[in-house]
């Protein structure tokens, strides 16, 4: 099967031009004040572009909601004034707004709700970036050339006319010389309108240069895998030129980690690990290899950065066999306390997707409201809960200031999400964006414990695919100090007609 990993790999290259792996759409749930929110943004994937804005009120009392964006580096006294979302109609709870995102880099969509219990704010960080190009229609492209030949020969003969005929008295007709004056006008027209087009075209061809340049490209990384007395450790290294010659600004922690690694064997993703590579220098992350199989991996590394930006760095690396009786104490680094991984069944497409997964202490994950068929752009809210082996509700416990973690991701790689029950935003972007604004309100982290840790459950904001296909999904909880990790199989379909 290394043909497959030679394709995911190809497909992972891919997903470096198409930006966030395959998803720009930022989902998030939380609180807003007084107020529980959910907020989802789809940003246009062009720079300037339109983003969408949707704001759902989960629960009475708003009456007004506005929403304004906010970049980074511009700070609040640099942001425009908050536009009014409208209500919509049919639904007094759901407001829709649309901003320009102007700008390439970080930014955050500050949303503020009033009503019956007063104001609150929201700030929901998202990434400006360029993923596409907009094609122009074909129809569009003939009227500009036919309006553009118009336009040229009309003005190239208005400056030949005037030559010819500017002196002229009622009822003359041009002698040889006007008319001469006339055709060397109309050749000095032609060629200052053909200058004019050359240098038009020159300057559209350095604008869409530049563009392209911004283009989104996650870092460029290596990965390899070293042995140290039988110890295999995961080496990740930042060899893109905008890090290595300092363009780029540095990271900062989030949940306490430099770096998020899930870490998935092909391909089968029959072995799964999210674990935390530790910084050995500006560009080296090394961490110890799970007890997992040998064989070829898939990286996703989500790192943030001081200016707010997150991105997930993609590659695949070989595993050298795992050795039992490795020597841990003599390895170079410590296993993080919050890695965790497990060992599961080959994934294997079929017919019906089970809702039920056994996890690895005889305790279950049932997937509540999984959906018989689902399409793409449809949102769906997913709720899980997990039954001890007894059968009683778990309790769950944070695993990392969450009370669960999720990766989705498509069986080809060109689509990764990595979310929370708060979302798919990055928390220490979120935080940081807080921080600028002067305003902490502690009340909105509180959703990462939940209040249905009791019941077993665990629900996550509405998400929608954006690309049909099948797919693989994680879920980890944490129970009674153990971190574990359900799955499930799923088949997107395209979007019902």
């Amino acid at each position: 099967m290394k043909w497959f990993s030679v394709v995911f790999g190809i497909f992972l290259a891919v997903s470096h031009l198409m930006g966030h792996v395959g998803n720009l759409n930022v989902f998030y749930e939380g609180t807003a004040g007084p107020y529980p929110v959910r907020v989802i943004i789809r940003p246009p994937g062009v720079v300037p572009g339109l983003a969408e804005i949707t704001v759902r009120a989960l629960g009475e009392g708003v009456n007004r909601v506005t929403v304004q964006p906010i970049k980074f580096d511009a700070g609040p006294e640099g942001a425009p004034p908050p536009d009014e979302a409208v209500q919509i109609s049919d639904d007094k709870l759901l407001y829709s707004s649309e901003l320009w995102l102007m700008d390439f880099g970080s930014y955050s969509v500050n949303v503020h709700l009033y009503g019956e219990k007063g104001h609150g704010t929201v700030i929901v960080p998202v990434n400006s970036i360029a993923t596409r190009t907009l094609e122009m229609a074909a129809s569009l492209k003939a009227i500009l050339l036919i309006l553009m030949i118009l336009l040229v020969g009309g003005g190239v003969s208005v400056i030949a006319a005037a030559a010819r005929e500017s002196t002229f008295e009622t009822g003359q007709q041009p002698n040889n010389a006007q008319i001469r004056r006339g055709r060397i006008a109309f050749l000095v027209g032609a060629i200052f309108c053909v200058g004019m087009l050359l240098g038009g075209r020159n300057w559209w061809s350095t604008v869409e240069a530049q563009y392209r340049a911004n283009m989104f490209k996650p870092l460029k990384i290596e990965s390899q895998v070293r042995l140290e007395n039988k110890v295999r450790i995961l080496s990740v290294n930042i060899v893109d030129d905008r890090w290595t010659s300092g363009r780029l600004p540095p990271l900062i922690p989030d949940h306490g980690k430099m770096m998020h690694m899930y870490f998935i064997r092909l391909p089968e993703f029959d072995g799964f690990a999210h674990i935390h590579p530790k910084v050995q220098s500006d560009d080296q992350f090394d961490v110890i290899v799970p007890p997992l199989p040998d064989g070829e991996y898939a990286i996703f590394a989500d790192i943030t950065h001081e200016t707010g930006f997150s991105q997930t760095l993609i590659d695949t690396v070989t595993v050298p066999e795992y050795h039992p009786d490795e020597e841990l104490l003599s390895a170079s680094l410590e296993r993080d306390m919050d890695d965790s991984w497990r060992e599961i069944k080959p994934y294997r497409k079929t017919a019906q997707s089970k809702d039920v997964s056994f996890l690895e202490d005889g305790s279950t994950m049932t997937w509540l409201n999984m959906p018989d068929e689902i399409a793409i752009d449809e949102e769906l809210e997913w709720q899980f809960r997990v039954n001890l082996s007894s059968g009683s509700p778990a309790v769950l416990e944070p695993y990392m200031g969450m009370m669960s973690h999720c990766a989705v991701l498509r069986t080809d790689g060109k689509v990764f999400v990595h979310m929370h029950p708060t979302g798919t935003i990055s928390m220490a972007s979120q935080m940081l964006f807080e921080r600028q604004a002067g305003e902490m309100d502690h009340s909105m982290h509180g959703q990462m414990q939940g209040n249905e840790n009791q019941k077993g459950t665990v629900t996550f904001p509405p998400f929608e695919f954006s690309e049909a296909g099948d797919y693989r999904i994680w879920i980890q909880v944490k129970v009674g100090g153990k971190v574990l990790s359900g799955y499930f199989d799923m088949k997107v379909n395209p979007p019902r007609t």
